[in-house]
């Protein structure tokens, strides 16, 4: 087995972002979701965040 002579990388952990760092209530998708027609998000749709509990999603729904 080869090793590194610096030895083995290091990974760096994502950083999470605080629920009380990101708003609840009216926000705009910049990015666009392609899934079954009742979930998928384009951009301009208006969504209502009701939850950031989880800091991988943002959970709420279409105000269109």
């Amino acid at each position: 087995m080869n090793r590194s002579p610096s030895g083995p990388s290091q990974r760096t952990t994502p950083r999470r972002i605080s629920s009380s760092n990101v708003l609840h209530g009216s926000h705009v998708v910049i990015h666009e979701y392609f899934a079954p027609p009742e979930t998928a998000l384009y951009l301009g749709d208006r969504l209502h965040v009701v939850d950031n509990g989880d800091p991988d999603w943002l959970h709420g729904f279409k105000q269109n």
